[in-house]
């Protein structure tokens, strides 16, 4: 390209910024509103673990581990 076309289209194209509000000052908006008070969530939650009684599934199996012999070891 040619260097006298390049320029001031490279001006022409940064002048293009202060067109769309470049010139005012930018108004910064604090939010008021903040998120719930965690250390009390925290604090009324119960201490330790609580099983789930009625969602409970028991079973009468003999759960074993298996043996650590190696992958394709049938099963006893």
């Amino acid at each position: 390209m040619n260097k006298s076309f390049l320029i001031p289209v490279i001006a022409l194209a940064l002048s293009g910024c202060g067109i769309f509000g470049g010139g005012k000052e930018a108004e910064v908006v604090f939010d008021e509103n903040v998120g719930p008070d965690t250390r009390a969530l925290v604090n009324s939650l119960p201490k330790g673990l609580i099983g789930d009684k009625e969602n409970a599934l028991h079973t009468q199996d003999n759960l074993r581990a298996e043996d650590d012999t190696g992958a394709g070891t049938p099963r006893r």
